[in-house]
């Protein structure tokens, strides 16, 4: 995977906007963009919330066809700390996961 895609940038592809991002991404092929699973929980959780449900779970799983979903693991955990703390000093701070 040489793109994972943050949680808004999925909801502004599901919402087809912006024009440019969608222009980079139809040029990839499948394998080359992805999401966490962490981002896929945050794009059900507000698929579930939705007041038109049923539309925003097919919209869901329509993007999620051309997508890998790179889990979470205990080594994407400690990547994350360091990240996160490389950040912070460098006054970046990111917020925490939970």
């Amino acid at each position: 995977m040489k793109w994972m895609l943050d949680t808004n940038t999925c909801i502004a592809v599901i919402k087809g906007k912006p024009a440019s991002v969608l222009k980079r991404l139809r040029g990839k092929s499948i394998g080359q963009v992805g999401i966490s699973s962490i981002t896929l929980g945050e794009l059900a959780f507000g698929a579930a919330k939705s007041v038109r449900r049923d539309e925003a779970h097919g919209a869901l799983s329509e993007f999620l066809l051309a997508l890998e979903i790179a889990s979470f693991d205990s080594d994407a955990a400690v990547s994350y700390g360091r990240v996160r703390a490389w950040l912070e000093a460098r006054g970046t701070p990111i917020g925490p996961l939970g």
